[in-house]
């Protein structure tokens, strides 16, 4: 289903969303390393961190082991554990399933792995998990991770 162009006030995460939806590649990320949406940072961090991990979530969905794609997704993952608690997030479990896997391939086991745990408990705690959106979240995280 061709969703048509995005709207022209679509935010940075979404517009990758959105591309998924239709032929053809997703948006580039930025080049280099670190955030995907640096100049998200003047919005304040609780919604730059939410926008940073549904951008990898979106960009992960659209990559492929190897690419290079999936290699900034990695990038953008290890910034992440160094300089951002997961924590500041918006208690939505964007992008866990990177981290899990990532754990198990280029990003420090251990701290991937409690990021993402923190990413779900924080679903969790915060009363979240009800949502429908936390629920199509977690959902497409299990698939990415192997569940049927």
């Amino acid at each position: 289903m061709d969703p048509g162009p995005a709207p022209r006030e679509l935010a940075n995460d979404a517009v990758w969303w959105w591309a998924l939806q239709g032929p053809g590649p997703p948006p580039s990320p930025p080049p280099g390393l670190g955030p995907l949406l640096p100049h998200l940072q003047a919005e304040g961090i609780e919604t730059w961190t939410q926008a940073e991990l549904s951008a990898l979530h979106a960009l992960w969905n659209a990559s492929s082991p190897g690419d290079a794609l999936r290699a900034r997704c990695l990038n953008a993952a290890a910034w992440l554990i160094r300089e951002v608690q997961p924590d500041n997030a918006t208690l939505l479990p964007w992008a866990a399933h990177v981290f899990v896997l990532g754990a198990h391939t280029e990003l420090p086991g251990p701290e991937a792995l409690h990021y993402a745990d923190t990413l779900v408990h924080n679903t969790i705690a915060g009363g979240s998990l009800s949502s429908a959106l936390a629920g199509a979240i977690l959902l497409d995280a299990a698939r990415a991770l192997g569940a049927p």
